[in-house]
């Protein structure tokens, strides 16, 4: 996961069987700059290179010592994945106001990036979350915490689970009609994306304020109690009104 969805203590939003802690993967970026090299995919070869260069400087990547990489389907495809020159320029990171992942029907935002003062918020689900069955989930950040923390993940095939963690019940959701599920079995659990309706600012653009940006979503839950759809909407904001409140 990019580290643009971490909240300001370095810990990251946790969806379906994800991690709170994460590090990036940087053999996925040698391998997206080789295809991208040999297909002439300029951009997609630049933010590649910048990304691995980002982390050489961060000093977490070493190339010349790729015995490190401890994965052992990906070790032996060095020679074939790996090109041997970094064309490009270190990308730094950069933290939006607002930014989304459309797979999961992420979208994030936050007011200052320091751990102890940055605020933050996401709302989300999708049935793409690792079989998870999410409905419409958040979590918020405030004084270097996770506060409303997401149920995460247990032991596979444990009875907490099946019954309990991959079910509506263990995410910051509503619950219709006392029905917590999606559609299909434990790897097929199903259910609707949560959509963006408007934000502000947009995903990955300037804001008209510092102090307020909101975003709306909306989500219908199709598997609810005797299969009655209800439609759901949710407003979140940040507002901050000093430099260490809001």
């Amino acid at each position: 996961m990019l580290p643009r969805y971490q909240f300001p203590n370095g810990e990251f939003v946790r969806f379906g069987d994800s991690h709170r802690r994460l590090e990036e993967d940087v053999y996925s970026y040698e391998m997206m700059n080789r295809l991208a090299t040999e297909h002439n995919r300029t951009d997609a070869q630049r933010r590649a290179a910048g990304a691995i260069l980002r982390l050489i400087d961060e000093g977490k990547y070493d190339r010349s010592k790729y015995e490190r990489q401890t994965y052992v389907y990906t070790r032996p495809l060095k020679w074939l994945w790996f090109e041997p020159e970094l064309n490009g320029e270190m990308i730094p990171v950069v933290f939006p106001r607002t930014d989304s992942l459309a797979h999961a029907g992420l979208i994030l935002q936050r007011n200052a990036e320091d751990a102890e003062n940055g605020m933050m918020c996401w709302q989300g689900g999708a049935h793409h979350v690792h079989a998870h069955a999410t409905g419409m989930n958040m979590e918020l950040y405030g004084l270097g915490n996770v506060v409303g923390a997401e149920g995460g993940r247990s032991v596979y095939g444990s009875e907490i689970h099946t019954q309990y963690y991959i079910l509506y019940a263990a995410h910051n959701t509503v619950i219709v009609n006392n029905a917590s599920r999606g559609s299909g079995g434990l790897a097929e659990l199903g259910q609707d994306t949560v959509q963006v309706v408007s934000a502000e600012p947009a995903p990955r653009t300037s804001a008209v304020s510092p102090e307020c940006s909101f975003a709306t979503t909306v989500f219908t839950n199709l598997y609810g109690a005797d299969v009655k759809k209800a439609e759901q909407q949710r407003t979140m904001a940040l507002i901050r009104t000093t430099p260490t409140t809001g």
